[in-house]
């Protein structure tokens, strides 16, 4: 359960940093082509998915690395 809660932590941490930084760039990026605001908002709603998706995947390695680092098999 320890690897578990350390991975939730790790992940937690790295998409706390991550996802703002991408929505910045994808609010930037936008408004630098003028979009309109409906535009800007359907985009930075269409970034969750990525952000999301890899979310998941930095969870998955996160709890394999702490089940070997801990040598806890368990759920």
């Amino acid at each position: 359960m320890k690897a578990v809660f350390g991975a939730i932590v790790n992940t937690i941490f790295l998409v706390a940093i991550l996802a703002p930084v991408c929505m910045t760039i994808i609010w930037l990026l936008m408004s630098g082509l003028h979009a309109p605001k409906p535009i800007l908002y359907s985009g930075e709603a269409l970034m969750l998915i990525p952000i999301a998706i890899f979310t998941r995947l930095l969870f998955k390695s996160a709890l394999k690395i702490e089940r070997e680092l801990k040598g806890d098999t368990a759920l």
